[in-house]
């Protein structure tokens, strides 16, 4: 379940500058409720516990039990809807339980398709049409690349290359 935010109107610039101010927020947070991974799209929050473990799904941890990088996250304040959902009780797409042996750990870095979606890029997936995170940020945030956000995990990087982007 995305978390609804008032930056769901905001793209380009507006959008960068909203995903920085919840970086920041994100910096005074205590470990169970921090959410920034700049090596992965969207994954389970850290846990003692192996991801085929039905207790390594804890919604309460992190962003929605997820950790993500900063064009997941720009996703995720706009509005985007993810296919799946982390659950007490594991992976689920609307509502409906998924086999943890049989999981494919890149559908959690999958969107439900909006009309604003390029028709290229969706594709359809457990019975939803859907798309890549990737391709949905490149369209909020308006950029060609996403090379800024492969760097590591440096917000005043992040910010200088703001300037760079938007200029």
């Amino acid at each position: 379940m995305s978390t609804t935010l008032p930056a769901a109107a905001l793209r380009g610039r507006d959008l960068y500058d909203r995903v920085l101010q919840e970086l920041d927020r994100e910096q005074t947070l205590g470990y169970d409720h921090k959410f920034w991974n700049q090596n992965s799209w969207r994954s389970l929050h850290p846990s003692q516990f192996s991801h085929y473990d039905q207790r390594a799904w804890n919604p309460g941890r992190g962003r929605n039990g997820t950790m993500m990088c900063f064009g997941a996250l720009a996703c995720d304040l706009a509005g985007g809807r993810w296919l799946v959902d982390v659950t007490d009780s594991g992976p689920t797409v609307n509502g409906k339980q998924l086999d943890l042996l049989h999981f494919r750990w890149a559908d959690l870095e999958l969107l439900h398709a909006e009309p604003d979606d390029h028709p290229s890029h969706i594709t359809t997936l457990y019975d939803h049409r859907v798309i890549d995170v990737e391709y949905r940020a490149h369209r909020l945030l308006q950029v060609k690349h996403l090379t800024p956000f492969y760097e590591r995990r440096d917000l005043d990087l992040l910010r200088a290359k703001r300037d760079e982007i938007y200029s």
